[in-house]
């Protein structure tokens, strides 16, 4: 049986509500769909085209052998799971966000990669 591959990724997390008991749930799940996780540590950031309290952000960097939409399907899914709803979201109240920033050699959400705090965080990873 040929071995399945394994794809790097990263992820980003983000929550307004209850965040350090969201985050720590969400990454808890990940770690059931990564392998050889790291999380790097939290910190807090003020919303971003928003009217919301201040966010707590990390990143969550692992292996998959999903695909990249079966990961993003799963991640919406973690949220809806955590408590996101499209109500909040127009209230500015976010419970989790989980968006995939990269996959393989692949990269999603442009704008985000120019984040002050997604620069910050993604050198706490050991190259």
């Amino acid at each position: 049986m040929p071995r399945q591959k394994r794809h790097p990724v990263l992820i980003a997390l983000g929550s307004n509500q209850q965040a350090a008991i969201r985050m720590a749930e969400a990454a808890d799940r990940l770690m059931s769909l990564l392998s050889n996780v790291e999380c790097s540590r939290a910190i807090h950031t003020l919303p971003i085209g928003i009217d919301s309290p201040p966010f707590l952000n990390s990143l969550v960097r692992g292996y998959t052998q999903l695909s990249a939409e079966e990961l993003e399907k799963e991640l919406k899914t973690m949220e809806h799971q955590l408590g996101r709803t499209d109500e909040d979201k127009q209230r500015g109240i976010i419970a989790i966000d989980a968006d995939l920033l990269r996959y393989d050699d692949r990269r999603f959400h442009e704008k985000d990669w120019e984040r002050p705090y997604i620069k910050e965080l993604i050198n706490e990873f050991k190259e």
